[in-house]
């Protein structure tokens, strides 16, 4: 794990919105706190092609969670997101 933290999950962000190939992303481990994550999800809002995201054992708090949570309402291809940071 890379231990990337909130300034390269702003660049990840910036790739998923130009992207429409990747269909898995694992940033298992990362140190991504909340405002990172959902910097990554709001991407998701013009990714279409992105089904499988893992966001697990970071430092996302449930205030974050809930924020991704309804960012996702505006994503209909992810079909599978694995986070918990608790």
């Amino acid at each position: 794990y890379n231990n990337i933290g909130n300034d390269a999950s702003f660049s990840f962000s910036n790739f998923l919105k130009l992207n429409n190939s990747l269909r898995i992303l694992n940033l298992n481990k990362n140190n991504i706190c909340s405002n990172g994550a959902l910097e990554i999800v709001l991407s998701l809002q013009t990714n279409y092609s992105l089904k499988t995201l893992c966001i697990a054992h970071n430092n996302v708090d449930t205030n974050g969670i809930k924020q991704i949570v309804n960012a996702l309402k505006h994503n209909t291809c992810l079909t599978e997101i694995y986070f918990n940071s608790l």
